[in-house]
């Protein structure tokens, strides 16, 4: 059985202002990757408002394709095993159906392609990983932990950084368990 080499947290979002996240974090928790999950915007035309124009958001599968392959695919002869744990998506009443559509669009699609790379996850329910850290639904605390736990300087600085908080402890979340269940 090869050993865990990675730990690897996403965070789903697909708005500008609120993107998700991808953050691997190495077994001693030292941070190797962080970025947003890339979006791509196109201009869609709308009869309620004045320019006729809205923008839509859409994950843009072409770069997280590249990202992916970047994590995954052995490079140098070295093996890689992450665990990957994705957070699961949950639509609320209050969430309107485009947005709510659009959210289960890509978190499939990220499965998808987790999947395409042979690799397994595991979906964690936000309340699950958030109790190992005593959070609450509070982005602001989740940025506030984040900061503490990962030096990783300016990529925690904005409110809207928040998926890159949450995909960070996600990651540590896996990592934790991981540790417990090999200890």
């Amino acid at each position: 059985m090869l050993r865990t080499d990675r730990y690897v947290g996403i965070d789903i979002g697909v708005s500008i202002s609120a993107p998700g996240a991808v953050a691997v974090l190495l077994p001693d928790g030292t941070v190797s990757h962080l970025t947003d999950l890339p979006i791509e915007t196109i201009q869609v035309p709308v009869k309620a408002n004045k320019s006729g124009v809205g923008v839509r958001s859409y994950l843009d599968l072409g770069k997280l394709d590249h990202l992916f392959k970047q994590l995954f695919i052995c490079q140098h002869t070295n093996l890689i095993n992450p665990e990957i744990g994705v957070e699961e998506q949950v639509i609320y009443g209050t969430d309107g159906r485009r947005s709510g559509g659009v959210l289960m669009r890509t978190f499939g699609q990220v499965e998808g392609l987790i999947v395409g790379y042979g690799q397994k996850f595991k979906t964690i329910r936000p309340k699950v990983w958030q109790a190992e850290f005593n959070l609450t639904g509070d982005k602001d605390s989740h940025l506030n932990l984040a900061r503490e736990l990962f030096p990783v300087g300016d990529m925690l600085k904005r409110k809207k950084d928040h998926g890159r908080a949450d995909a960070l402890l996600i990651a540590e979340y896996i990592r934790r368990q991981g540790e417990a269940s090999n200890g």
